[in-house]
């Protein structure tokens, strides 16, 4: 996907509510155009996350049933607009069965916008598991979340698969890898934990907390070069962030 397309969803103008904590300018449809980073970087560990937008770009691929859906849907008056419920619709009249629908923010996520998904069966596809399902057998919508509450502020579905070992991404965690100074060298306890994988998605379900539980410290606004200045043991060293692993 491109990534002024991925922009169309992630930057949506899904309107406000004086209800919504947005005040005039806090929603994420107002905000600039995120750059073309795997990684957003902020203030310390805790403020990095993974750039949805270019997440999309990189991994999901639309689907022609996404076409489909905005022709039947333009037969219907606007102001009847339920992304929601006018999916759900159009969906289940095509054959599609719905195995799956969550939120990310209801899971350990970094990711720097949450969204909805749901995963839908094919027509004639009979899947036994739907996180390992193949691309021919499920297609994934998506509704970005591009509001202020959590709760109210999507944007409008897209409809496709991931480019990726599952039918979406499982692992929205920053994971890290410890670098030296430039002229040091690392402790062997930072080569110990590089070469385990500690905090890799894959180990940890929250790499950033498995940092500090492994004696990782920092300080606030300790961004350095392509990552963060942090301590271990008493030697500094650079945390550096990275998307974690989807599949070849």
């Amino acid at each position: 996907m491109r990534y002024n397309t991925a922009l169309e969803y992630t930057r949506y103008n899904s309107g406000k509510h004086f209800l919504d904590s947005g005040f005039e300018s806090g929603r994420h449809w107002q905000q600039p155009e995120p750059p073309q980073e795997d990684i957003l970087l902020g203030t310390d560990p805790w403020d990095a996350s993974i750039n949805l937008t270019k997440l999309l770009a990189d991994l999901f691929e639309s689907d022609i049933e996404g076409a489909r859906f905005y022709k039947w849907a333009n037969n219907i008056p606007a102001a009847s607009w339920d992304w929601f419920g006018l999916t759900s619709e159009y969906l289940e009249s095509r054959g599609y069965v719905q195995l799956a629908r969550d939120n990310t923010y209801n899971g350990e996520n970094h990711l720097s916008q949450g969204y909805v998904f749901e995963v839908w069966q094919r027509p004639d596809a009979n899947v036994a598991d739907w996180i390992w399902a193949d691309n021919d057998e499920v297609l994934v919508v998506l509704y970005v979340h591009t509001g202020a509450d959590i709760r109210g502020g999507y944007s409008k579905p897209m409809f496709g698969n991931f480019d990726c070992d599952y039918s979406l991404p499982v692992g929205n965690c920053v994971e890290w890898y410890l670098e030296p100074l430039e002229g040091e060298d690392l402790t062997d306890e930072a080569e110990s934990i590089n070469d385990n994988g500690y905090l890799s998605s894959g180990y940890s379900g929250n790499p950033t907390s498995e940092a500090e539980s492994r004696g990782i410290s920092w300080e606030y606004d300790c961004r350095h070069g392509n990552g963060y200045k942090v301590t271990l043991e008493g030697v500094e060293m650079v945390m550096v962030p990275s998307r974690p692993y989807m599949g070849e």
